[in-house]
C-alpha cells in the first residue's frame, strides 16, 4: 500500500497534482491525502506516530509547497522528521532559489510548479527505484542559482576560504558556493565518516590515505592541515578505522 501527501496552500495546484497521481497509480493500491495547511498534516502524523507507513520504509512520499503561508515547506519537513517521519520528500516551488534549504531535510527533489505529469512520472519511478537499496545520503547545495547533489560517497572533504566554502569531490572537480561552514556541517558530521580536523575543513575519513605530523593526506595527495589540539581528531579517526576493520 502506497501513501502519498500532498500539502500545499493553493488548490488548484494540490488538486493538479493529486489528479496526476491518481492517473498514475491507477490501482486501488495508493492513499493520496491532500492538506491546503502544514498543521493538518502535523496533526495526521502525530496521531499515527510509529503506526502507518508513514514511519516506515514502505512507498510513502510528501509533496510539499515550499512557499506557505506561516510555516513554509522547509519548515514543515522538519518538523515531520522530528515526528518520525522517514519517507520521501519533494518540494513543490515556482524557482530554484530554494534548493539549497533541502539537505537540513534530506528532501529527495523538487517539483516545478505546475506540476507537469512527465516529471511528476519521472519522479515517482525514482523514488520506487531507490526502494530497498542501501541508502547513499547526500547534500544538496546551490552553485549559481542551479541546485548540485552531491552523495557523500563522492566527497572528499569541503573547506572554507575567504568566505567561500569548496567541495572537493573524488572525481576531481572543485564545487563553490557562498555558503557557510555551519550550514553544511550538521549534516555532514551526523554521518560518521566525516570530521572535523581543522575549523576551516570536514574531512571524509574514508579517503584519508596517512596521518602525518600536522597534516592529513587524502587520496588524491592533498594535504589538509591538522589543529594543533588534535587528540580528539585522532582518536575519532582511529576509532572509525578499527571499526570497519
Amino acid at each position: 500500500m502506497r501513501r502519498i501527501f500532498i500539502c500545499d496552500d493553493n488548490s488548484d495546484d494540490a488538486g493538479r497534482l493529486g489528479s496526476i497521481l491518481s492517473d498514475y497509480y491507477g490501482d486501488g493500491e495508493t492513499e493520496i491525502l491532500t492538506y491546503t495547511e502544514p498543521q493538518g498534516l502535523l496533526d495526521f502524523l502525530g496521531k499515527d506516530r510509529g503506526q502507518s507507513p508513514a514511519h516506515s520504509r514502505g512507498f510513502t512520499a510528501a509533496f510539499l509547497d515550499i512557499l506557505m503561508p506561516g510555516m513554509n515547506g522547509t519548515e514543515l519537513a522538519e518538523r515531520m522528521r522530528s515526528l518520525g517521519y522517514t519517507g520521501t520528500i519533494v518540494f513543490l516551488t515556482n524557482s530554484n532559489d530554494y534548493a539549497a534549504e533541502s539537505y537540513r531535510v534530506q528532501a529527495f527533489s523538487y517539483l516545478l510548479k505546475p506540476a507537469d505529469p512527465g516529471a511528476v512520472r519521472d519522479i515517482l519511478l525514482r523514488i520506487e527505484n531507490n526502494l530497498g537499496k542501501e541508502p547513499n545520503p547526500e547534500i544538496t547545495v546551490t552553485i549559481r542559482r542551479t541546485a548540485h547533489r552531491i552523495h557523500f560517497s563522492e566527497l572528499l572533504y569541503t573547506e572554507i576560504r575567504n568566505h567561500t566554502l569548496l567541495f572537493f569531490l573524488k572525481n576531481g572537480e572543485t564545487l563553490e558556493t557562498f555558503m557557510k561552514m555551519k550550514d553544511t556541517s550538521p549534516v555532514l558530521l551526523a554521518d560518521r565518516r566525516f570530521a572535523v580536523c581543522h575549523n576551516s575543513f570536514i574531512i571524509n575519513m574514508d579517503y584519508v590515505k596517512r596521518l602525518e605530523p600536522g597534516c592529513v593526506i587524502m587520496v588524491n595527495d592533498d594535504r589538509i592541515p591538522i589543529a594543533k589540539r588534535s587528540g580528539a581528531f585522532k582518536k575519532q579517526y582511529m576509532t572509525y578505522m578499527f571499526s570497519k576493520t
